[in-house]
């Protein structure tokens, strides 16, 4: 409301300032004559400032001000990318654009579109239970969702577990593991009739670290990623973001996903033949 009667004051203020000078200058033209100097001249003077000075204020609020502030926001964003680059190396060349306090699983299944891809790369996640409705509705929607997985039945899964320690032993590091395959193949197979799909490969090399790109119609690549230290990832860890650009990084992000991916189901196909 108080900005509101604000306005409405400035703009009572300027229609007075004006018409003020509008009637001196109608009495210094019409009504006061040479013997009436200086108030001829005064008055004169003091109507040509307050109405040129309101025209000049206008024209230049409602043409002049918003080419500015475009001309301002362009330097500030050059400004900020050339403070940003010299702090942090060359980030906006290469797509680095910020970092994330956690991965936020449901805000990047609810983002996916028709015919994007999903690429995914992690052990597992713990919280899974919390975004399956996001990722079911993904597939819905005609997102398609490419997740490798860790094997429970490898070393990495026991060299992951006692990196992280605590009550994470690689007993239950297995079992989470498991459940977390299975909780994805019951939404694989709810999908096998949708348009686009879930599928999910076990990798059995080394973890490398936790990758999600999101491939968007349009060509663009908007990526996440870790590391894996001593602490679980999936949930209160930071994750890095990256965009598209010209030699960025997440273009090398995408070829190291789609070899793991390649390979991974070539060891799959092989082990089931034998």
């Amino acid at each position: 409301m108080s900005v509101k009667k604000n306005k409405v004051e400035i703009i009572l203020t300027t229609l007075l300032a004006f018409s003020l000078g509008l009637i001196l200058l109608l009495l210094s033209k019409h009504y006061l004559t040479d013997d009436n100097e200086p108030w001829k001249t005064v008055f004169a003077l003091l109507g040509a400032y307050l109405t040129i000075s309101i025209v000049a204020n206008l024209f230049h609020r409602w043409f002049l001000k918003p080419s500015e502030d475009e001309t301002r926001k362009q330097e500030l964003e050059i400004l900020l990318d050339e403070r940003i680059n010299a702090i942090l190396g060359n980030s906006v060349k290469y797509g680095f654009s910020g970092f994330l306090p956690e991965m936020n699983y449901k805000a990047m299944f609810d983002a996916l579109e028709n015919g994007d891809v999903l690429w995914w790369v992690d052990t597992y996640c713990p919280a899974h239970q919390l975004w399956e409705s996001n990722i079911r509705n993904a597939i819905s929607r005609g997102a398609e969702i490419k997740m490798l997985v860790l094997s429970a039945n490898t070393d990495y899964a026991i060299d992951r577990a006692n990196e992280i320690g605590g009550t994470y032993t690689p007993e239950r590091f297995k079992k989470e593991l498991k459940n977390f395959k299975e909780a994805l193949e019951i939404i694989q197979k709810a999908s096998e009739t949708e348009s686009c799909s879930l599928e999910i490969t076990e990798y059995t090399d080394r973890p490398g670290m936790p990758v999600y790109l999101v491939a968007k119609k349009d060509g663009s690549i908007l990526g996440y990623s870790s590391f894996y230290v001593g602490k679980p990832t999936g949930a209160g860890f930071p994750h890095m973001r990256w965009t598209t650009a010209e030699g960025g990084f997440v273009n090398e992000l995408l070829e190291y996903v789609k070899a793991k991916w390649e390979r991974n189901v070539l060891n799959s196909a092989s082990s089931e033949s034998e």
